[in-house]
């Protein structure tokens, strides 16, 4: 019982609920444009597995930066000893086995690079030496988003079916994603993380927004919907544009949690108009 509470408090202190649906989002964005099927037992084995990447990412996060972390004097399960780190690499080790079971179910050596390739490039991004580098950090650790997608892609996509849709998927994923990163870490005084101006980073954000907004509609466009795609990626554009401006006009911290939320909410949205554009 002690044991599943430590891990709980670990869960909760890791990850949120609105965390997780962003990443189911991203998975059924990628499923959608990959044509693979959501109504099997399959769907829900791809859904835990893609997952459990970000968990995996979550994990490399903390057991790598453990004593910049601890120097810093943060705060979280790991550096109480709530959770040890034998117990986290553990679990590291289980879920890279999960992964790599799944993927030699379906028998595709292309699926196994993709994979490989991307799972070396979230230990290396990991390192804590980019975290002394904040603008570099956010732009090569995003990287991992798209690459996710490339990964997703190649389970049920072989290379040489690889289309301008995939590509605008990636990068509405990317933009989408460093929107939200430089939202999130945005500081009223410093800006984002002492290295950028807040109007910079407001800049910054509204111009990966825009391109993020831009990907979405041509890759809907390709697809020949027939949703109100326009009109909702108009307002997913907009309500971006709008904390932006309120941020600037009066930079009090209920505008930077607005402007965290608008931002978090628009890539689900992107991503959710994708899926149900496609399906």
């Amino acid at each position: 019982m002690k044991t599943a509470l430590r891990w709980l408090s670990w869960g909760r202190q890791a990850f949120s609920w609105q965390d997780w649906l962003l990443f189911s989002s991203v998975f059924l964005a990628t499923s959608a444009l990959s044509a693979q099927s959501l109504a099997t037992w399959l769907a829900i084995a791809s859904w835990s597995v893609a997952l459990s990447f970000f968990l995996l990412l979550k994990l490399l996060d903390e057991l790598l930066d453990f004593d910049v972390d601890q120097r810093a004097g943060r705060d979280s399960c790991l550096l109480r000893g709530e959770v040890s780190q034998y117990e986290l690499w553990l679990l590291v080790l289980l879920v890279l086995a999960g992964q790599l079971y799944y993927l030699l179910s379906f028998q595709r050596s292309q699926a196994l690079i993709a994979w490989s390739v991307l799972t070396v490039s979230a230990v290396l991004l990991a390192h804590p030496r980019l975290a002394g580098r904040p603008v570099l950090y956010s732009l090569l650790h995003y990287l991992l988003l798209p690459g996710f997608a490339a990964w997703q892609f190649s389970l049920n996509t072989a290379w040489v079916d690889f289309q301008a849709q995939h590509a605008l998927l990636m990068l509405m994923l990317y933009t989408g994603a460093l929107q939200y990163e430089l939202s999130r870490k945005l500081d009223l005084r410093s800006g984002y993380a002492g290295v950028l101006s807040l109007l910079q980073a407001c800049l910054g954000i509204g111009f990966m927004n825009l391109l993020a907004c831009i990907s979405c509609a041509i890759l809907i466009m390709i697809a020949d919907s027939k949703l109100l795609v326009t009109e909702i990626i108009m307002c997913v554009f907009f309500a971006t544009i709008y904390a932006l401006v309120c941020l600037l006009i009066k930079p009090v911290p209920s505008t930077k949690i607005l402007l965290r939320n608008v931002s978090g909410f628009s890539l689900l949205c992107l991503n959710l108009v994708i899926f149900t554009s496609l399906v």
